[in-house]
């Protein structure tokens, strides 16, 4: 399973305004499918540089089902830090449901979330489980490209 490329808009795009609307617009990726079976760490998405990361979300679709639940554990973050957008006690693997790397699972207070990425990098997903049967998540990641551009007027007259 390989790592989901995120997507640049074009630099220009035709029609009034388009080019600025691509530019300062936020953009959803999906990421691979990640199961109780999947080599871990697994490579969920390739940030190029300048990117700010939003959020991550995962949408935990199966139950892990482990005997012992401190057995099931998520992290994600990058190689610079392995739960940049969550730790292991952000994520409640025996349930299904939407999880926000701004919001911890265990306590509903808001995180930082958010991060901006100056050079290229991948970001993982960390997964420990025990004697699981069964269990799957799917990651999302809300970005904004170019984030080196974010305060650039939108015509630059030279």
């Amino acid at each position: 399973m390989a790592a989901v490329d995120l997507k640049l808009p074009p630099i220009h795009a035709p029609g009034e305004n388009v080019s600025e609307f691509l530019r300062n617009a936020v953009y959803v990726q999906k990421g691979p499918a990640i199961t109780y079976a999947t080599t871990s760490p697994a490579a969920l998405f390739n940030v190029p540089a300048n990117t700010f990361v939003v959020d991550v979300i995962i949408r935990k679709t199966a139950a892990f089902d482990s005997s012992t639940a401190a057995d099931d554990t998520v992290t994600i973050g990058d190689s610079d830090d392995a739960d940049r957008f969550m730790a292991a006690s952000d994520v409640d693997c025996r349930n299904t449901g939407l999880r926000s790397c701004r919001v911890a699972e265990g306590s509903d207070q808001i995180g930082s979330g958010g991060w901006i990425y100056t050079s290229a990098i991948t970001i993982n997903a960390t997964i420990t489980v025990g004697d699981d049967s069964n269990g799957a998540f799917t990651p999302y990641l809300l970005y904004k490209p170019m984030s080196d551009r974010f305060f650039d007027p939108p015509y630059n007259v030279a």
